[in-house]
């Protein structure tokens, strides 16, 4: 028997100090959140919000299919 993982997305919502990372189903439904952390112990540059990217889409656990990046 054979599982089929929902399609999800990886939502970054980088602020001024802040970071969140957290994953939804197609609907919006919150699937995993990392609550809001400093920044300034995150690295949220672009290269950084990459390799975030690369590391949670790869994990197998979840199927992510799309990425967000909301920088305000």
């Amino acid at each position: 028997m054979s599982i089929q993982l929902k399609e999800m997305k990886l939502i970054f919502e980088v602020g001024n100090d802040t970071l969140r990372r957290y994953v939804t189903d197609m609907s919006d439904t919150i699937i995993w959140d990392s609550g809001v952390q400093d920044s300034n112990a995150i690295d949220n540059s672009t290269e950084g919000l990459d390799a975030w990217e690369e590391q949670m889409t790869s994990m197998p656990f979840w199927n992510i299919v799309e990425t967000i990046r909301n920088i305000v």
